[in-house]
């Protein structure tokens, strides 16, 4: 194909700082191969279907065919509102009800885009500029759709380009999301700079390493990537050619451990970039870092520091963060920073996150800084209560770690009010693949009294009904039995039984007419025998005293009497719809990898070897699972894992988690080291937000359960990894939620 057919212009405008060509040779598609063909198909279809100067949503995927279909789209002066992969349907709508989207690209899956028109509106000629819109992620202020002019995009493109000396011998690889404005940013500069561009999704370990290995010159990072694809490559003992010149990370600060350990693993240093959706880069620095530094401005990026009182900052004085870009107006960050001694500026963290006392400016990053120093800390989030006036700090440790040791080592790096007043220990800090998380916001309130003191006697209406299905009356009123055939048969006296049965009438545990369904009476006497061993035990009230006030658990072995009344409540036959439900859902199943991980005896594929035998079955149970799973089964053709190390590399075509999910940490980890393209992943398991049944998460701080405590954050962590997720159960079950996942390549 002739080189001049692969080449887009775009209009110029005045304020275009130089005219745009880009030429698809330098673009790689996934599997390594130049994608110049899909350039002439992409600008006729976008063509065909008239998509010029209109407001158009794009449901990107990380491909060239998305990168090349946006460019094209701007290059035809489309307003062009970015869906992130992570969105619902839903949210898609109400976005482009709310901006008067007319039409929506999407991809299938073979790669092929098609059109959804949502409305007769088609907003031709409304486009003053093309631009790209995208929305903030929220965790630092409230979520917001950001607009961003392709001059803007160009113009950061440059600022990569002069400081970092990028030419036409780089090779640039993005294991990113490219829906990302950090990620576009990139984009731009391989394309003002003919570099070759390449890229990925996190998931694609593979490929990343040999991208590294034999052709990137430049990989683009986020801290949660950097640490994930150091920790690959630890694991599976990959052997790693460099021939990086930049390794950046963008999106966060970065630590000293995680500094430490890419150098080691990747030999070359980290470098890093701060900037905002609203700006593009602004800051960078290159190795060897100050790691509490954002660096130096980019060429062209002018920034003042601003104190309370609107005059400029003197150096080591805490103030408000200025900028401006490519001559448009000023910007505030809203971000706080200091110039030290050195000339260093010295991030301090957001002003909406950062604490004032005693007069003085108090950096949460500082805190986190020195407090990551301290050997055995793996992650700490450091925010402030201006409630009750106290710095909090939750932090991941490993074994041993207290509050007392931590506050002692403080004492000799912090001044005092710098030091948490309130620490807490727990074993994962959620993070999207930025490596943001969401500080505790909103407030809450107490109940009512009547509401409390209702509560305070709720133990006698469970055990009045625990004692009713003991007794047999609940079976006896299900049959229909007469007053004098129960007393007859139970030996109550009926005076005594009216009064029993008109008790439990009040309470609602008895109803004057049939409810929608019959009531499983067997189920229901597994749930109360489980129930009863729970609450002389896990759930007592000397337990949940001890669990609360030591904000720990310490597992022991839960007895053979639990497991087996666990199994039976939560993974007898009337289990079986749920699995056959989430089957039918995936569709065929032949010669699959299956893997189980569930405290119970392998529930799920116990069912599905007996209808679908030509697979292959295997079954992990969490090491800190309260409940020991019976993998006795008494099937021979089940390999049992005893560790997640156990598991190979790109061998599970389906994964199911049941009942497990809060005791596994590490899913992403586990995902991205055993599934093989195209897998499912199957989670059954109850989430702390669907309350319906909000009293079972009392379960979890007598049982342990500390991982994925809401569906939002497994979400969004599957989703990080390339996974969309579909709730499927239809409500039918207990309390459950039932949910499927498949990488969005193939859905």
């Amino acid at each position: 194909m002739d080189n001049s057919m692969t080449v887009v212009k775009f209009y110029k405008h005045d304020n275009y700082k130089d005219q745009l060509s880009f030429n698809v040779t330098n673009f790689l598609s996934k599997d390594g191969i130049a994608s110049v063909q899909c350039y002439e198909s992409l600008k006729t279809f976008i063509d065909k279907n008239k998509i010029i100067n209109r407001k158009v949503g794009v449901k990107i995927q990380n491909n060239i065919e998305c990168l090349i279909s946006l460019l094209i789209l701007l290059k035809n002066n489309n307003q062009v509102y970015i869906l992130n992969k992570c969105n619902t349907h839903y949210e898609e709508m109400r976005l482009c009800d709310e901006h008067s989207v007319c039409v929506i690209l999407r991809q299938n899956n073979a790669a092929n885009l098609y059109i959804e028109n949502i409305s007769n509106d088609t907003n031709e000629g409304k486009i003053n500029v093309a631009c790209i819109c995208l929305s903030t992620s929220g965790t630092t202020g409230q979520p917001k759709l950001i607009k961003r002019t392709v001059d803007s995009f160009i113009d950061e493109g440059y600022r990569y380009i002069d400081a970092l000396k990028l030419t036409t011998e780089d090779h640039i690889l993005i294991p990113l999301p490219i829906s990302h404005a950090y990620s576009l940013g990139w984009v731009f500069a391989a394309i003002l700079s003919s570099a070759r561009l390449e890229i990925t999704g996190p998931e694609h370990f593979s490929q990343i390493t040999d991208s590294i290995t034999s052709r990137a010159s430049i990989i683009v990072l986020t801290n949660e990537i950097a640490k994930l694809l150091t920790l690959r490559v630890r694991q599976t003992k990959t052997k790693i050619t460099n021939r990086l010149r930049i390794a950046m990370v963008g999106a966060g600060m970065i630590s000293q451990r995680l500094a430490d350990e890419f150098s080691d693993v990747f030999s070359i240093g980290l470098s890093g970039n701060y900037g905002s959706t609203e700006t593009g880069t602004l800051f960078y620095q290159m190795p060897p870092m100050n790691l509490s530094s954002i660096g130096i401005p980019f060429p062209s990026v002018k920034f003042e520091l601003r104190s309370e009182r609107g005059g400029l900052c003197e150096n080591d004085e805490i103030g408000r963060l200025f900028v401006k870009v490519q001559n448009y107006l000023e910007y505030d960050t809203a971000d706080l920073a200091y110039i030290d001694s050195n000339n260093n500026i010295i991030f301090s963290g957001r002003a909406s996150n950062s604490m004032r006392r005693y007069g003085r400016w108090i950096s949460p990053v500082e805190i986190e800084s020195v407090i990551l120093s301290v050997s055995g800390i793996e992650d700490v989030n450091v925010y402030y209560d201006s409630e009750k006036d106290v710095i909090c700090a939750t932090v991941v440790a490993k074994k041993g770690m207290d509050s007392i040791y931590l506050k002692d080592f403080l004492k000799g790096k912090l001044s005092r009010y710098k030091i948490p007043d309130m620490i807490d220990f727990v074993s994962e800090i959620p993070r999207n693949f930025l490596g943001k998380i969401e500080n505790p916001t909103g407030k809450l309130f107490l109940n009512s009294m009547e509401y409390y003191s209702n509560i305070l006697q709720q133990y006698k209406l469970s055990s009045f009904l625990m004692a009713l299905i003991d007794s047999k009356l609940l079976g006896y009123v299900q049959m229909g039995c007469s007053l004098d055939l129960m007393s007859e048969k139970t030996g109550i006296p009926k005076d005594r039984l009216e009064q029993i049965l008109s008790i439990a009438e009040q309470l609602g545990l008895l109803v004057g007419q049939m409810v929608t369904g019959r009531t499983d009476l067997d189920l229901l006497e597994k749930y109360s025998d489980l129930e009863q061993v729970l609450a002389k035990k896990y759930n007592s009230i000397e337990n949940l005293q001890h669990v609360i006030t030591n904000k720990t658990y310490e597992p022991s072995s839960a007895s053979i009497d639990l497991r087996l009344k666990y199994q039976d409540a939560l993974h007898g036959q009337q289990h079986n719809y749920r699995i056959l439900y989430a089957m039918k859902k995936i569709g065929k199943l032949q010669q699959k990898n299956i893997l189980e991980i569930t405290v119970s005896n392998g529930t799920y594929i116990n069912c599905i070897k007996r209808l679908y035998k030509d697979n292959t079955f295997f079954l992990y149970q969490p090491e800190n699972a309260i409940i020991n799973a019976c993998f006795d089964a008494g099937s021979h053709d089940i390999e049992i894992f005893n560790s997640i190390s156990d598991i190979s590399d790109n061998s599970i075509d389906i994964f199911i988690i049941n009942n497990s999910i809060h005791y596994l940490s590490g899913l992403s980890q586990l995902i991205l080291k055993a599934a093989k393209q195209g897998a499912f992943i199957i989670i059954d398991d109850i989430f702390s937000d669907d309350s319906s049944n909000a009293v079972m998460l009392i379960d979890w701080l007598s049982h342990g359960g500390q991982n994925y405590l809401t569906s939002k954050t497994l979400i969004n962590e599957l989703n990080e990894i390339g996974f969309r997720s579909t709730r499927i159960d239809d409500r039918k079950s207990f309390y459950q939620s039932l949910f499927l996942f498949h990488h969005e390549e193939y859905i």
